[in-house]
């Protein structure tokens, strides 16, 4: 921990930024909080902005304080909106004068983060701040203030959270979902796999992550239908992580019988993909059996995905493939067999740059020599 508290004494934000990564990553206490705090006037806006994020989650009780002294003084809206946030920390009511102020201002996350901090002050201030603001035109804001009212006064704002999953404004949908993964009764499923159909990419990736929090084995089976049909690549990846959260050998099994049923290469090729991340002894026996299929794509990524494993035993598998018929095949062989140290991947790569080869080929050939550092 001490090292990655250094590295925020480092000029580059990326650094800094990766730093703190690493430390939300392991359980905060008094004294890494304290550390933090101590550079929050010393960084960029970009850097302040995750470190008082990482305060509130903690309830640092002197980012209270400072937020009060600096808010209104604060020019960078992305730092302003976290500092309101910081408002609602102690949950004292000494602040609301402060943040009914921010309920009012025109840019929305600010609004938003107001709504949270009211939430924070009891359900008699909720009710009584926020119930004139139901009809905020910005999506993010109306869904904080109906799932405030809800935590407040519980069944009477269900109903209508959830209407909110069928607006034809999609950025409501989207943030309906996420809603749902804050709402802890079984009734919230059936409409979050509603909405794992939903016509925008945003919309079912939020479904997914509510879904996913709850790390139910029984409901792989819908993850995998989700990932049969997804288009978007960035929903197929959070699918791939919810499986992992949830059960990845039981996803592994279902998903290799949903696909053996499909004559969809594509999907086929996302599945396999996937098992480079879905790390199993059940993937690597399917990948095996993926390198014997007739589409030279196919043989690629599962070439690709056994070597995402790290496993040396797939280096005796792997050989053969370096007189594959397909170039392409045989130059992610090579790729893969390289890590492992075995020259016979540099020598088949050399004679793929030969003139007589085609230059598209001499061009992957080169490309991956140059990765070599050859």
């Amino acid at each position: 921990m001490n090292v990655y508290l250094k590295m925020l004494g480092e000029n580059d934000d990326n650094i800094k930024l990766f730093a703190l990564e690493k430390i939300s990553a392991s359980k905060m206490n008094e004294h890494t909080a304290a550390v933090l705090f101590s550079y929050i006037n010393t960084v960029s806006p970009l850097v302040k902005v995750k470190i008082v994020t990482m305060l509130n989650d903690f309830k640092y009780i002197k980012m209270n304080e400072y937020s009060r002294k600096e808010i209104d003084s604060e020019k960078d809206p992305f730092v302003k909106a976290t500092l309101v946030k910081s408002l609602g920390i102690t949950g004292n009511t000494d602040n609301i004068p402060l943040i009914v102020k921010y309920l009012i201002d025109d840019n929305p996350r600010i609004r938003a983060n107001a709504v949270e901090a009211v939430k924070c002050c009891g359900s008699r201030t909720v009710m009584e701040l926020l119930i004139p603001m139901k009809d905020d035109v910005n999506h993010r804001v109306k869904m904080n203030i109906y799932l405030a009212l809800y935590e407040a006064a519980g069944e009477d704002f269900f109903g209508d959270i959830v209407s909110f999953s069928k607006s034809d404004n999609y950025l409501l949908r989207a943030s309906c979902a996420h809603a749902l993964s804050k709402i802890h009764t079984k009734r919230v499923f059936p409409v979050l796999v509603s909405l794992l159909r939903d016509e925008e990419a945003v919309v079912r990736k939020n479904a997914v992550k509510a879904i996913g929090k709850e790390k139910n084995i029984t409901y792989v089976k819908h993850f995998v239908e989700a990932f049969c049909r997804e288009s978007d690549e960035n929903v197929r990846n959070e699918i791939i992580t919810a499986m992992l959260l949830t059960d990845v050998e039981k996803s592994v099994e279902l998903l290799y019988r949903a696909v053996s049923e499909l004559d969809n290469v594509e999907i086929k090729t996302n599945f396999i993909k996937a098992l480079g991340v879905l790390k199993s002894d059940m993937g690597m026996s399917i990948l095996t059996k993926y390198l014997k299929d007739g589409s030279d794509k196919i043989r690629c990524c599962a070439i690709d995905s056994l070597g995402a494993y790290g496993n040396k035993s797939i280096v005796e598998v792997l050989l053969p493939f370096l007189n594959d018929p397909s170039e392409d095949v045989q130059i992610n062989a090579a790729k893969i067999l390289w890590k492992f140290g075995i020259m016979n991947a540099y020598t088949s790569l050399k004679k793929m740059v030969l003139p007589d080869k085609n230059e598209s080929i001499r061009k992957k050939a080169r490309c991956v020599l140059a990765l070599m550092g050859m």
